[in-house]
């Protein structure tokens, strides 16, 4: 037999044809029909091919398997082939179930991420140092942007004076001048932090009675800014300025934004709120990268978190959880604009992240930490370290020195006198949680009376107590409650006792500042609406609606005068009026501070504290006179409303509390945040 002389004999000379491997020319045959030819004796047999019938199959193949050239040594071919050869059907889903299972898996994974932060926070160097302490008050402080100097109010002589120190400085200087009044200038708990123009060479604030000023920061002359605005921040670049400011046709307070920052301000919309009042300290925020701004504010039904973005979008509901907390907390961004270091109500510091609400304690202390601000890297926060409390005093009417009644490092606020006894009533964190307690100031016992723990309002547990006052026979005690669903007046016995309801309910309560009538059926309070507050009186425990009498400013008590005859109390300018309890007659006194009746209800005395003097004012008359000069011992109170004096039992003192302050700025240092492995993600989300 003559095998012909283009006949390959193997698969191996087949392959070295085609320059191919074999196992290529083998799929070939199977997917592609090369022309292979076998030896009887089964699959297994020996094949053979012919040279002239795989030329004339390689130049008929439509893919062009061969353009290439006999020199390749890499298969395309082979990976043409394999890809257009046909799949089972049953391959192709499980393929695509897997592919989407994957899928599904690693977004749940990025999902998690992007919720729930990991432990993000290295605080394994955390170290501690004063800064400033060179005066009694230092508080609220702002690091400057180029990362050099911080800036703070205090008070000097009695006046609010804003102030900046280098870090490389032990003493700060004054940057405004005596006569420029800032809004809650040097109060511990009320004081509203300056911020910073992008270039550090500019600080701006609130007034005294409201509006955004600015002023350089080496010192000179405050320049009006914004008017009506109560709070306010600055974008990055310098070119817009956000504020919180009243309406004029409407006298709702909205966000609005001004660019450049002294033009005529706009609305921000769509508007996140409009509010008829608000309570606590509002604050507006600008991230650091300009792209939002944190609103904060406490309104009817609680506090309220918005991110609102910038330019202007939808905003964004935050911290849902914290809505009903009692106090808004002091924030301020961290460099990455993702999170957010604060101070709760005298309480540790802590970082959040501002999106998904997750927070992580930064540090916890024997004492508040309060409104945090960090440097420009974020490795470092300066914060008002808190050593001041509240005393209760005792001025004297006439001659002889003012004495001490409550004096520890604890605070003590908010007190009454009795009316029959040397005992005075008031309240106290001394054992951490705000408590009433009842002091014999000659027997010399202190014991509590009531506890948060004691009742609730509104179905929630009591958070804060307020402004405790004795009934005319002394035997009963009026105060307010506040929890996270409103506040509301209670009675207790002297004696100690369950505290009672002294109100009708009504949704949400908003009752403050108890006063008894001389026969102690009747209770004059201030009630809060989302129009103002409202001077109000109630027969106690009758289940009555309360009957409304007139408008009022929310931070002074009423009193009611032991002869029966007026209610004092401050209108809405906070200005002292007398009401009948009719609600038929009116005086304006005018002056504005606590007051205290005299036993006869002929004298009104009243603490001024602007001039820092004891007044008496003849009821009869109106005419004023100065008693005595009280210096800086005007009254006090953390927690508003709860300026409150009152008389003593023998009708020779004036009691209140007042403030013993003593704030720092101190700086934590070596803070690290760990940049999460989704970093990149939310950088691309934010863009």
């Amino acid at each position: 037999m003559v095998v012909p002389k283009d006949r390959l004999d193997s698969w191996k000379e087949i392959a070295t044809y085609l320059n191919r491997e074999v196992r290529t020319v083998q799929r070939w045959e199977r997917v592609w029909a090369l022309p292979i030819h076998r030896l009887p004796g089964g699959p297994k047999a020996g094949v053979f091919a012919f040279r002239s019938e795989l030329n004339a199959w390689m130049e008929s193949n439509p893919l062009e398997i061969t353009r290439s050239g006999q020199d390749q040594k890499t298969e395309p071919v082979e990976e043409i082939a394999e890809l257009r050869a046909p799949w089972p059907k049953w391959k192709v889903r499980c393929v695509v179930w897997a592919i989407c299972a994957l899928f599904l898996l690693t977004s749940a994974w990025i999902g998690v991420g992007l919720v729930r932060d990991p432990k993000i926070l290295d605080l394994s160097e955390l170290r501690f140092t004063p800064f400033a302490n060179s005066l009694p008050i230092q508080v609220c402080p702002a690091w400057s942007p180029d990362g050099k100097s911080i800036a703070f109010s205090t008070r000097m002589a009695g006046r609010s004076r804003l102030m900046v120190q280098g870090l490389e400085s032990s003493a700060p200087i004054p940057v405004t001048a005596p006569e420029t009044t800032i809004l809650g200038g040097g109060d511990p708990v009320w004081c509203r932090s300056p911020f910073w123009s992008p270039d550090s060479q500019w600080l701006y604030f609130l007034g005294g009675k409201g509006g955004v000023y600015r002023v350089a920061a080496g010192g000179g002359q405050a320049i009006p800014v914004q008017p009506r605005a109560v709070a306010a921040s600055i974008s990055p670049d310098g070119g817009t300025l956000a504020i919180l400011a009243n309406s004029s046709d409407t006298s709702k307070f909205k966000v609005w934004t001004a660019s450049p920052p002294d033009a005529s301000p706009q609305p921000y919309e769509p508007a996140p709120f409009e509010a008829r009042g608000y309570a606590n300290r509002p604050q507006l925020v600008f991230s650091p990268d300009g792209t939002a701004i944190l609103s904060i504010l406490t309104m009817e039904g609680g506090n309220q978190y918005w991110l609102l973005p910038w330019p202007a979008r939808k905003p964004l509901a935050l911290f849902a959880k914290a809505g009903r907390a009692v106090g808004s907390p002091a924030v301020s961004w961290m460099p990455d604009s993702r999170h957010i270091v604060f101070s709760g109500s005298g309480g540790p510091l802590a970082i959040a992240n501002a999106r998904s609400g997750r927070y992580w304690p930064l540090a916890v202390q024997d004492r508040p930490m309060n409104n945090p601000t960090p440097s420009p890297d974020g490795s470092r926060v300066a914060y008002q370290s808190s050593l001041s409390h509240a005393d209760v005093i005792a001025v004297p009417i006439g001659d002889g020195p003012i004495r001490n009644l409550l004096n520890s490092s604890a605070w003590e606020q908010m007190p009454a006198a009795s009316p029959i006894a040397s005992q005075v009533v008031y309240v106290t964190n001394k054992r951490r949680p705000a408590e009433i307690w009842l002091k014999s100031l000659d027997e010399g016992w202190d014991r509590p009376l009531v506890s948060r723990s004691d009742l609730r309002v509104g179905g929630e547990p009591a958070q804060l107590l307020f402004t405790p006052v004795f009934s005319p026979d002394g035997r009963r005690i009026a105060f307010a409650a506040r929890s996270q669903a409103g506040a509301a007046l209670f009675t207790v016995l002297a004696s100690g006792g369950v505290p009672v309801r002294a109100t009708a309910p009504v949704k949400p309560p908003e009752e403050f500042s108890p006063t008894w009538s001389p026969d102690g059926a009747w209770l004059a309070f201030c009630r809060r609406t989302p129009d103002g507050a409202l001077l109000e009186r109630v027969r106690v425990g009758s289940g009555d609606p309360a009957l409304e009498m007139v408008p009022m400013c929310g931070s002074t008590m009423p009193e009611w005068s032991p002869s029966g005859e007026w209610i004092a109390f401050p209108d809405q300018n906070c200005r002292v009026n007398l009401i009948s309890p009719d609600g038929m007659r009116t005086r304006f006194l005018g002056g504005s501070g606590a007051v205290a009746w005299s036993r006869d209800g002929e004298t009104l005395y009243r603490i001024d504290p602007a001039a820092h003097t004891l007044v008496a004012v003849d009821i009869a008359t109106g005419r004023e006179r100065i008693l005595r000069d009280v210096g800086d011992l005007i009254p006090y109170s953390g927690p508003q409303p709860g300026l409150r004096a009152s008389l003593t039992s023998d009708g020779k003192s004036i009691v209140y509390s007042v403030l013993r302050p003593r704030e720092e700025i101190w700086i934590m240092e070596n803070i690290h945040i760990r940049e999460p492995w989704y970093a990149w993600l939310l950088s691309l989300v934010r863009k």
